[in-house]
Protein backbone atom coordinates (compact mmCIF):
# COMPACT_ATOMS: atom_id res chain seq x y z
CA UNK A 1 0.00 0.00 0.00
CA UNK A 2 0.89 3.73 -0.84
CA UNK A 3 -0.31 6.82 0.05
CA UNK A 4 -1.47 8.56 -3.36
CA UNK A 5 -2.43 12.10 -4.39
CA UNK A 6 -6.58 11.64 -5.85
CA UNK A 7 -5.78 14.52 -7.87
CA UNK A 8 -1.98 13.78 -9.06
CA UNK A 9 0.38 16.51 -7.97
CA UNK A 10 1.74 16.62 -12.03
CA UNK A 11 -1.76 18.28 -12.75
CA UNK A 12 -1.77 20.43 -10.29
CA UNK A 13 -1.51 23.81 -10.97
CA UNK A 14 1.89 25.45 -9.21
CA UNK A 15 0.62 28.19 -7.17
CA UNK A 16 -2.07 25.31 -5.95
CA UNK A 17 0.39 22.52 -5.09
CA UNK A 18 0.42 22.91 -1.06
CA UNK A 19 -3.77 22.58 -1.18
CA UNK A 20 -3.77 19.55 -3.56
CA UNK A 21 -0.21 18.10 -0.88
CA UNK A 22 -2.95 17.59 1.88
CA UNK A 23 -5.25 15.63 3.44
CA UNK A 24 -8.11 15.93 1.65
CA UNK A 25 -6.35 14.90 -1.89
CA UNK A 26 -4.61 11.31 -0.44
CA UNK A 27 -6.31 8.38 -0.45
CA UNK A 28 -4.00 4.52 0.02
CA UNK A 29 -3.48 3.16 -3.09
CA UNK A 30 -2.40 -0.93 -3.59
CA UNK A 31 1.70 -0.36 -4.86
CA UNK A 32 1.32 -1.74 -8.28
CA UNK A 33 -1.88 0.36 -9.27
CA UNK A 34 -0.49 3.63 -7.97
CA UNK A 35 3.55 2.73 -9.69
CA UNK A 36 1.65 1.66 -13.09
CA UNK A 37 -0.82 4.53 -12.94
CA UNK A 38 1.95 7.17 -11.95
CA UNK A 39 4.66 5.99 -14.55
CA UNK A 40 1.83 5.91 -17.32
CA UNK A 41 0.67 9.66 -16.35
CA UNK A 42 4.51 11.01 -16.27
CA UNK A 43 4.76 9.25 -19.72
CA UNK A 44 1.72 10.73 -21.26
CA UNK A 45 2.69 14.29 -19.95
CA UNK A 46 6.17 13.52 -21.02
CA UNK A 47 4.54 13.33 -24.90
CA UNK A 48 2.46 15.74 -24.56
CA UNK A 49 5.17 18.27 -23.62
CA UNK A 50 7.22 16.90 -26.46
CA UNK A 51 4.62 17.93 -28.80
CA UNK A 52 3.67 20.98 -27.55
CA UNK A 53 7.28 22.22 -27.69
CA UNK A 54 8.02 20.57 -31.22
CA UNK A 55 4.92 23.29 -32.31
CA UNK A 56 6.72 26.00 -30.22
CA UNK A 57 9.84 25.52 -28.45
CA UNK A 58 8.22 28.02 -25.54
CA UNK A 59 6.17 25.59 -24.38
CA UNK A 60 9.17 24.04 -22.95
CA UNK A 61 8.56 25.72 -19.65
CA UNK A 62 5.06 26.34 -20.03
CA UNK A 63 2.13 24.67 -17.77
CA UNK A 64 0.50 22.32 -19.84
CA UNK A 65 -3.36 23.05 -19.56
CA UNK A 66 -5.32 19.60 -20.86
CA UNK A 67 -8.77 20.54 -21.77
CA UNK A 68 -9.72 16.74 -21.03
CA UNK A 69 -8.87 13.14 -19.95
CA UNK A 70 -9.05 10.11 -21.93
CA UNK A 71 -9.06 6.89 -19.85
CA UNK A 72 -7.06 3.81 -21.83
CA UNK A 73 -7.72 0.36 -20.77
CA UNK A 74 -4.55 -0.28 -18.23
CA UNK A 75 -4.46 -2.34 -15.00
CA UNK A 76 -7.56 -3.34 -13.44
CA UNK A 77 -8.75 -0.88 -10.71
CA UNK A 78 -6.75 -0.75 -7.87
CA UNK A 79 -7.41 -0.93 -4.83
CA UNK A 80 -7.93 1.96 -3.02
CA UNK A 81 -8.66 3.76 0.35
CA UNK A 82 -10.36 6.89 1.29
CA UNK A 83 -9.09 8.87 4.29
CA UNK A 84 -12.53 7.83 5.79
CA UNK A 85 -12.03 4.42 5.23
CA UNK A 86 -8.19 5.14 6.44
CA UNK A 87 -9.97 6.16 10.13
CA UNK A 88 -12.61 3.50 10.11
CA UNK A 89 -9.49 1.05 9.52
CA UNK A 90 -11.04 -0.39 6.57
CA UNK A 91 -7.81 -0.83 5.04
CA UNK A 92 -6.59 -3.56 7.47
CA UNK A 93 -8.92 -5.90 5.78
CA UNK A 94 -6.38 -5.99 3.54
CA UNK A 95 -4.38 -7.62 5.41
CA UNK A 96 -6.13 -10.04 7.03
CA UNK A 97 -7.59 -10.90 3.42
CA UNK A 98 -3.43 -11.87 2.60
CA UNK A 99 -3.24 -13.86 5.70
CA UNK A 100 -0.77 -11.26 7.31
CA UNK A 101 -1.64 -10.06 10.73
CA UNK A 102 -2.01 -5.99 10.47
Amino acid sequence: MQVDHIIELQVAPPYMRSEFDSWANYELLDKVSNEASGNKLKLNIATARAEQVAYDPSAMNRVLIFDRVDVEGGAPAGQRWSSDDLVAGEQLDAFEDLGIAP
